[in-house]
């Protein structure tokens, strides 16, 4: 991809991806991994998102490893060249990442074909870790600065679509938080007027 106009319709693609409605964050995710597969020319591109909780990366969207290896693969930040990426916060480029000495290999994603990786970090608008967009292929590869950085700007696309999914959850949530009270208080509103009719009545049998 060297000419700026196929750059420009790259970036768009996802874009208009991101912009899409859709309650399933997984497909999404698999639809902007095979599009940046595509546009970056690779035969894999794999997203790890970072768990806080559990303070590992996980494997959460995949074109070209084993898709049955999605959400069972996970690392520490100390493992791996995923977690290099976020340890180090920016960009790596392995041209042979099996002969790396951070390369960690999991079975059950069938990586071991592929020899080139580059990896870049995923931010939120704070720079908060989000996760590790990588760029695997089969044959050992130069990826040059344009590559790199065209990759580095579509895990800000990335990055805006998850923060698009969350805001998504967080409003959902609050509405139906709100519904959840605003059932509450006609249940106690309910529960108020019958006690006060029982009441009512009690008071006026007393004498």
């Amino acid at each position: 991809m060297s000419a700026n106009k196929d750059r420009l319709a790259f970036i768009e693609h996802l874009s208009s991806i991101g912009g899409e409605h859709s309650d399933d964050l997984r497909e999404t995710l698999d639809r902007v991994a095979f599009a940046i597969a595509s546009g970056m020319e690779a035969e894999v591109c794999s997203l790890y998102l970072f768990d806080p909780q559990r303070e590992r990366l996980v494997l959460r969207a995949t074109v070209g490893l084993d898709r049955e290896s999605v959400g069972k693969v996970s690392m520490r930040l100390n493992e791996g060249l995923v977690g290099l990426v976020l340890e180090k916060d920016e960009p790596v480029y392995v041209p042979d990442a099996i002969s790396h000495q951070r390369y960690k290999y999991f079975p059950e994603t069938g990586e071991e074909r592929f020899h080139t990786f580059l990896g870049v970090p995923v931010h939120d608008g704070r720079k908060k870790p989000l996760g590790v967009l990588v760029a695997q292929t089969l044959e050992r590869r130069k990826f040059n600065r344009n590559e790199i950085r065209l990759l580095s700007t579509a895990a800000n696309q990335v990055a805006q679509i998850l923060s698009h999914f969350r805001l998504r959850e967080s409003l959902v949530t609050k509405e139906k938080e709100r519904l959840e009270y605003k059932r509450r208080m006609i249940e106690a509103n309910r529960q108020l007027k019958d006690y006060e009719k029982v009441g009512g009545k009690t008071r006026h049998a007393a004498p």
